[in-house]
């Protein structure tokens, strides 16, 4: 990665880090004299002091700290993301807030056409549907909306996505007797995805941890119209979809 990242640097005018990450910011370090006279912005998506990989910030802090220092802007998505991140507690004055977009591409598939094949292959025909969409990881919450399911007799679940916690989260649902009422689509073609939020009814964001600053999942299901239950972490997300607004904003 430094090789790549020192060719690059030889050829920009900027140069635009996502952090965290580690190597990037590794190599920041040992490309300080090539990086003199370039200016650095960085999109400070969440702080890892706050994620489950907190343990190992005594060995990190110095690195992320020196990258911080290092940048002309900081930029986080948004206005809570940087009240709540102790990493950024020195460099408040080059902070500045600019949200994350949806893809300004359009479908090149009908996606009513398609929402309505999906509905046919899901057996989803005259349900209401609760659509999940993102990876099946630990801070995303998908087990707490599992065991939600089992008092929505009204509704089916479908999981469109993939991850670790895939066959964790099947498990739940056999246990539970909800196999009639929960749909794991798995991996989503990128064709598809605009049609899977326009299948849905609601679309649940039931996020649990920190590392989950922001939620771009959420604008997908804005611009379909779909309503959006969210969770009140102290990060971005419920300011991408603000209670009784888009949707609602329940305690995690």
């Amino acid at each position: 990665y430094p090789l790549h990242f020192a060719r690059a640097i030889d050829e920009a005018d900027l140069v635009h880090l996502q952090i965290p990450f580690p190597i990037g910011e590794a190599a920041v370090a040992l490309l300080e004299r090539r990086l003199a006279d370039k200016p650095l912005v960085i999109t400070f998506h969440a702080d890892p002091g706050l994620s489950r990989w907190r343990a190992l910030l005594s060995l990190y802090r110095p690195l992320l700290s020196r990258t911080l220092a290092r940048a002309d802007r900081i930029v986080v998505t948004a206005p809570a993301n940087l009240e709540s991140a102790p990493s950024l507690a020195g460099h408040r004055e080059k902070v500045r807030v600019i949200p994350l977009a949806p893809d300004e591409h359009f479908p090149s598939v009908d996606v009513a056409r398609r929402a309505a094949e999906l509905r046919r292959e899901l057996h989803l025909e005259g349900e209401r549907v609760v659509l999940f969409f993102g990876r099946l990881s630990y801070y995303k919450g998908v087990d707490v909306l599992v065991r939600a399911m089992v008092g929505v007799p009204e509704a089916t679940l479908v999981v469109a996505g993939d991850g670790e916690l895939a066959e964790v989260l099947r498990g739940m649902v056999r246990r539970r007797g909800l196999e009639a009422r929960v749909r794991f689509a798995g991996r989503v073609p990128e064709a598809d995805v605009a049609a899977y939020f326009a299948l849905a009814d609601v679309f649940a964001f039931p996020s649990v941890g920190a590392s989950e600053a922001f939620g771009i999942a959420q604008l997908d299901a804005l611009r379909a119209g779909v309503p959006v239950v969210n969770t009140a972490l102290e990060t971005g997300v419920p300011f991408v979809s603000p209670h009784g607004v888009t949707g609602l904003t329940v305690p995690p």
